[in-house]
């Protein structure tokens, strides 16, 4: 039995738009995921918490815990003994890092 799915212009038409619609729509989704990272590290402060510098870095919790222990990045002792990391830190880390 062979199917047969002939389609009008306008049903083309159709479909085109749908098509369209949802590539923009995902287009559009992507772009505001990476315009939101760029503003979360804009909007950083210079002293970050264990879990923004490794956000801040595009790495897990304990990647970044491995770094600072294997790599020797600098620890800010706080109240309870609550740790922060230097933005500028971390930028000499990432600068270190060219290959």
């Amino acid at each position: 039995m062979i199917l047969n799915f002939s389609t009008t212009e306008e049903q083309e038409n159709e479909l085109m738009t749908e098509f369209t619609k949802k590539f923009a729509n995902r287009f559009l989704d992507e772009f505001d995921k990476e315009v939101q990272k760029i503003l979360i590290k804009m909007q950083q402060s210079e002293y970050m918490k264990p879990e923004e510098a490794a956000k801040y870095l595009s790495v897990s919790l304990n990647s970044f815990n491995k770094i600072v222990k294997e790599d020797n990045i600098p620890t800010i002792l706080v109240l309870n003994n609550s740790k922060r990391y230097k933005k500028s830190d971390l930028d000499e880390y990432m600068s270190k890092r060219y290959i």
